[in-house]
């Protein structure tokens, strides 16, 4: 066929009352998409209401629709030669994939699934627009999607299938050789331009004695249009939220939209304003609206729990244990027995993983925390096991499915008793992609239980979901190409800048761009774009009596302009939220301003006890409100999950390691003794050996290897320095002491402390990250900070105040470190380098501080922080900002707000 369609007005018009009169058994109506497919229906069924008539309507559907039925006709058609199998587009894309890493197996790409998206594009493209490229055109990328190309249609071919372009194909051959009837009239329903194979296919219909028609739609042309400038796009979005509430607010009966190109990107802000602007006084919910974005159905909340709980599954199947971050996903997302019941609990339970920084989850340890915490949920998560262990190891993706639906009932999916509308819907979508999860049993062959998993994960993915629109709902939200041919009484057109409308071209970088050129394939050119943007800008104008066209003026740093299109359209100056707020309160009465001090809270009970570390003080001292809150409110950020390696878990072994190596040496005579003997470092490696079975045992072997070596490395280096001391003895080791003031008992423990020559005492506190363990800054502070030393150094002072002999005489903080060991600390006497005299100091209330006056200091402040915090001093106050780098209270301290 040499002829080519280019515009849908090749043929009749029809209008509405014409198409009703039409037999509606040999009629089909074929439209654009799916929403204008029911947009007809609506405005059909207004029509007959209007008139009272009461009349069969016609087959409506979107084209693609109607081709996938007359594909499947085909199968009745007499000397039918059709295929085993018929792939969708998930299936299509595994064997894109499949035929991709083959061709470039000896140089595979780095990202294979773009390159699968743009070859099925690319393949479409070529067959839609009819395209052919000539030798002289050909480039590099295309000589390879022509390869890629070639062996998908080989492996289509071995599996005895089609995709939906060979199955057009089928369609059109059907037709031309008289195998599939046709409907006596076929009405085409909002195509602005008909394609090449489309053209073909029309033409096929015509010669087998089809009458072709084009829905008429005399649609008038604004009358009120408005043009509105904002400042940005939070500004342009509050705008056209006020403007739909007013047109809604005074005109109930209307049916409002609001068009934005962006959509997808700003579905979250729409929501966000809609729900708190549409919300009338008195009311429980705001106005109904309809926000038309198909998000993925990977994103809807039971059936993201679906596949969190299929992966807890998965991994103690291949594993027997699960990472706390897999579990903690699924305990959060819920979608099991007790769903709700048991809601707090399990949050409860994730939380304590994370604050124990708990590594790894044995299946055992997993079930015995459900039993322990949630025991409705570890009696159906034993029933789901005994029923998972009957499954094989590896099976077809029917099997699979079929497993994947028998697991999650059993585990009590989705676990809401009631359900409303839109989660209906969305458990619907989610058994249908299951089903065609199924489909692919073709493709797949056996798989395993990772593989499926992963499989139907990506499949989630890529299907969009959105749920049927509230037919209660007066306003819409749409995008460009959802908003053509609507009609309602009011619109506005967001974000018509001269980059949106018309938009920079995109053309398949894998066909050649002077072919697609040549074809005025869509985003080919900048005048196919600008051709394609004015078209949907006259519709976009005939939707409504009252258009108003907006963008903004800045997009960050950048300026934006109008769209050409608007940019003679008169403007409206616009009110800010900010405006609209103060004109609102400024037409209330005079109201007079509460002032609420919150600096001081309630005093500890008498019978109230505060249990915890030294860190109370600390974090008084930094700031009084942050501890008020994490302690007296305990409320406290959500920590990460652990990781394998974290330094966290690196600092207790290398304390272990110490801790073992001076149980078994205990004075610096037995150390000059080993390193005599050469037993050093046996000892040290023993010692490493033992610390890491507990403390990094969720390690890999190797990397278990690589820190046991790191660490020995680190500690005999380390013993080289304690070799050059004055002699000393060990005293304690890892031992807790409990400090008891008032209402406070705050425990610490101390890391190790030598005896000296002399009897007194020297503490030290091993450090195992690279920062600075200079204590100069926090131990000089009239309210000092890093306590832990200080506070103990200062008890022994108080507690051995008529003996010279038991006190403390050196405060050290020891850094061990592969990049370097180092000493830092205050001492009475000459011990390790780097550690300073108290007269090298500069104290803020006076010089030449003795050290026994330093140690009452200390007592006076930290009592002083503790008679703060018992009577519930809250001081949103910092001393230093780099106090807060830590903290995790943030939001309760406002920081954002001035003056703090």
């Amino acid at each position: 066929m040499s002829t080519t369609v280019t515009e849908s007005t090749h043929f009749d018009p029809i209008s509405y009352e014409g198409l009703l009169t039409f037999d509606s058994r040999t009629t089909t109506v074929l439209t654009v998409n799916n929403r204008y497919a029911r947009r007809i229906v609506s405005d059909l069924s207004s029509l007959l209401g209007v008139s009272r008539q009461v009349v069969a309507l016609p087959a409506i559907l979107p084209w693609s629709s109607w081709v996938r039925q007359m594909s499947d006709q085909r199968a009745f058609a007499p000397e039918a030669n059709m295929p085993s199998y018929v792939l969708d587009h998930f299936g299509a894309g595994l064997v894109w994939k499949q035929a991709i890493e083959h061709v470039e197996r000896d140089a595979p790409l780095l990202d294979v699934q773009s390159a699968v998206r743009l070859a099925i594009e690319a393949d479409r493209l070529m067959d839609e627009w009819a395209l052919s490229v000539p030798t002289l055109h050909e480039t590099p990328d295309y000589q390879r999607f022509r390869a890629w190309r070639e062996r998908y249609r080989a492996l289509l071919m071995d599996l005895g299938a089609e995709d939906a372009n060979l199955a057009f194909e089928g369609v059109c051959e059907a037709f031309e050789s008289g195998r599939l009837p046709c409907a006596g009239q076929i009405v085409l329903a909002g195509f602005s331009e008909i394609s090449p194979r489309m053209a073909r296919l029309l033409d096929c219909l015509v010669a087998a004695g089809c009458h072709i028609y084009r829905l008429k739609n005399d649609r008038v042309p604004a009358q009120n249009r408005t043009r509105v400038l904002a400042g940005d796009a939070i500004e342009e979005w509050e705008a056209a939220v006020r403007w739909a509430h007013e047109r809604l607010r005074h005109s109930p009966e209307q049916r409002v939209a609001i068009v934005n190109p962006n959509l997808e990107q700003d579905a979250v802000l729409a929501h966000r304003l809609l729900a708190r602007t549409l919300q009338e006084p008195g009311e429980s919910a705001p106005l109904a609206f309809n926000i038309a974005v198909a998000r993925p159905l990977m994103e809807w909340p039971l059936v993201r729990a679906a596949i969190h709980w299929l992966d807890v599954i998965g991994a103690v199947l291949r594993d027997r244990a699960v990472s706390p971050s897999v579990a903690g996903a699924a305990l959060l997302a819920g979608g099991c027995a007790a769903h709700a019941q048991e809601a707090g609990k399990r949050a409860a339970l994730d939380a304590v993983w994370r604050r124990n920084r708990v590594v790894n989850i044995s299946l055992p340890e997993f079930s015995q925390y459900l039993a322990d915490v949630t025991p409705v949920l570890h009696e159906s998560w034993v029933a789901t096991m005994n029923v998972c262990t009957q499954a094989p190891h590896r099976q077809g993706a029917v099997a699979w499915a079929q497993t994947i639906r028998e697991w999650l009932t059993t585990l009590g999916f989705p676990g809401v008793e009631t359900l409303d509308s839109d989660t209906f819907q969305s458990l619907e979508a989610f058994d249908r992609v299951l089903t065609q999860f199924a489909r692919q049993v073709a493709l797949l062959g056996s798989i395993g239980v990772t593989e499926a998993i992963a499989i139907l994960r990506r499949l989630l993915r890529e299907t969009l979901f959105q749920p049927q629109r509230d037919p209660t709902s007066r306003l819409d939200v749409l995008g460009l190409l959802e908003a053509e041919g609507g009609h309602w009484d009011a619109l506005w057109v967001m974000g018509l800048t001269d980059n949106v409308l018309p938009a920079a071209p995109r053309p398949n970088p894998l066909i050649p761009a002077a072919v697609l050129k040549a074809a005025q394939a869509p985003r080919a050119t900048p005048e196919r774009e600008l051709q394609w943007a004015q078209g949907i800008f006259e519709d976009l104008v005939c939707c409504a009596p009252d258009v108003v066209v907006s963008h903004a003026l800045h997009e960050g740093e950048s300026e934006l302009r109008p769209s050409p299109f608007i940019a003679g359209w008169p403007m409206q100056s616009i009110v800010s939220s900010a405006q609209a707020e103060a004109v609102e309160f400024a037409s209330d009465a005079a109201i007079e301003m509460e002032v609420l001090i919150d600096n001081q809270g309630p005093a500890l009970l008498p019978q109230e006890r505060i249990r915890g570390g030294v860190q109370v003080l600390d974090d008084h001292a930094r700031n009084p409100l942050w501890a008020f809150v994490k302690y007296r409110l305990h409320a406290r950020q959500l920590t990460d999950y652990a990781e394998p390696g974290e330094s966290n878990a690196r600092g207790i072994f290398l304390h272990g390691v110490m801790e073992r190596v001076w149980r078994h040496l205990q004075s610096q005579d037995k150390l000059h003794e080993s390193v005599e003997q050469g037993r050093v470092s046996a000892i040290v490696h023993l010692c490493a050996d033992e610390a890491a079975q507990l403390a990094l045992s969720d390690y890999s072997e190797r990397l278990r290897q690589l820190e046991v070596a790191r660490a020995c490395a680190v500690v005999e280096k380390w013993l080289d320095v304690e070799q050059k001391r004055p002699p000393f003895s060990v005293y304690e080791l890892e031992r807790r002491h409990v400090w008891q003031y008032k209402h406070l008992e705050l425990g610490m423990q101390i890391d190790r402390i030598d005896q000296l020559a002399d009897g007194r005492w020297l503490v030290i506190d091993y450090k195992s990250g690279n920062g600075s363990v200079d204590p100069r800054s926090s131990w000089t502070r009239s309210r000092p900070v890093d306590l832990q030393l200080p506070l103990y150094a200062a008890l022994l002072q108080q507690a051995y105040a008529q003996s010279k002999d038991e006190t403390v005489a050196a405060l050290v903080l020891a850094k061990l470190h592969a990049r370097g060991n180092e000493t830092r600390g205050l001492s009475d006497i000459d011990c390790f380098p780097g550690v300073a005299a108290v007269e090298k100091w500069t104290w803020p209330e006076a010089t030449g501080k003795t050290w026994e006056q330093v140690l009452v200091d200390w007592r006076r402040a930290i009592s002083m922080l503790a008679d703060e915090f018992i009577s519930g001093v809250a001081d949103n106050r910092v001393w230093s900002e780099q106090d807060l780098q830590y903290c995790d209270v943030k939001p309760f301290l406002r920081r954002f707000e001035g003056g703090l």
